[in-house]
């Protein structure tokens, strides 16, 4: 049950008592994504940002019918009023969303790390194996990972700049033996390796990584996403809700990789 004083507009009214309701973590996902859009993203962005229904289908719902299927109000009588945009942006239903948010997992690094990827970037897809790949750059690759002392290989933008470690991650994505290399990673001592791994994974086959999940929330660490020029830090277990709502994934596959790093240069 959302708790929350307030009657200040129609949005803050609404959300009153109200009830979240979701079936599985499609759903749970697809309101998160509206609710930190709303938080993110100006008015006239927000009026034709359109998001799944409930079956996943994508582009059906606008932001106001997401709230009205997920969140069902104590009054029957209760709307989101005729200026629903304009309300929504107002600092009192942020403070009010972002508190729902938290009640889902979500913090507010993770808030930040969405804002900071482009509306225009694709959604991500797992690339083809390459069969041209050699085992000798994907040792290059693997040992590159292994070294890593951050998440610094994520960039924005297709014309953004490649370092080696987005390379390297690309090239074993494409490997032949790619998962078993990513489960490998995983097991390895270095955290920034299990995160690589981790992310690898759910790109390549996202709906069987129970396990793997499990291994990567063993222990707690903390480590540094590098978004552009920014660097945030964060645990291991908001840097895989951070995957599983596919922001990083989005800005971490190339489209087109080199066999070899030094071509990038």
């Amino acid at each position: 049950m959302i708790s929350y004083e307030g009657d200040q507009n129609s949005v803050l009214a609404y959300f009153e008592n109200a009830e979240l309701q979701y079936e599985g973590e499609i759903q749970k996902g697809n309101i998160i994504n509206a609710l930190i859009d709303a938080i993110n993203l100006p008015e006239e962005d927000l009026k034709i940002k359109k998001y799944n229904d409930y079956t996943g289908k994508s582009a059906q719902w606008d932001l106001q019918t997401l709230i009205y299927r997920h969140v069902i109000p104590d009054a029957k009588n209760k709307t989101l009023g005729n200026n629903f945009y304009h309300d929504v942006k107002s600092s009192e239903v942020k403070n009010i969303i972002c508190e729902i948010l938290k009640s889902l997992g979500i913090s507010d690094k993770i808030i930040i790390i969405k804002k900071s990827i482009s509306e225009s970037e694709e959604p991500f897809a797992a690339p083809e194996i390459d069969i041209k790949i050699s085992d000798t750059t994907v040792k290059a690759a693997i040992t590159l990972l292994k070294e890593a002392s951050g998440v610094d290989a994520i960039y924005v933008g297709r014309g953004g700049i490649v370092t080696k470690e987005n390379w390297a991650f690309n090239i074993i994505l494409r490997y032949k033996e790619r998962i078993q290399i990513f489960n490998e990673l995983l097991e390895y001592k270095n955290n920034i390796s299990k995160s690589y791994a981790i992310c690898g994974l759910f790109i390549i086959s996202k709906e069987d990584i129970s396990s793997a999940k499990t291994k990567y929330l063993q222990n707690e660490f903390e480590l540094n996403v590098q978004i552009g020029c920014v660097g945030n830090y964060i645990t291991n277990r908001e840097f895989l809700t951070t995957v599983e709502l596919g922001y990083l994934p989005k800005i971490m596959v190339l489209k087109n990789v080199k066999s070899k790093y030094s071509k990038y240069q």
